[in-house]
């Protein structure tokens, strides 16, 4: 994953994404086929990219779900084969 969930958001939004955002992070959350794995992974709201090692998950789908000051913002399903 390379940030696609974030730079959706950040081009529905006018303004400097930095300027709207205060905190920022991806929750990659387990679900059917995977091993109920959950982590968060801090982002820099100064960055338009983002590169996720997923190597250490199991084969299966996840969430991965942008959250902005609290907020679940975006989500999209992550197939891992």
């Amino acid at each position: 994953m390379n940030g696609k969930v974030m730079r959706s958001y950040i081009s529905s939004k006018s303004g400097d994404f930095a300027e709207q955002v205060t905190s920022a992070y991806l929750m990659v959350i387990g679900q059917y086929g995977s091993d109920g794995t959950s982590n968060n992974y801090v982002l820099d709201t100064e960055s338009t990219q983002t590169i996720l090692n997923l190597s250490g998950y199991s084969n299966g789908f996840y969430t991965v779900a942008l959250v902005c000051d609290g907020t679940i913002v975006d989500a999209k399903t992550l197939i891992k084969q």
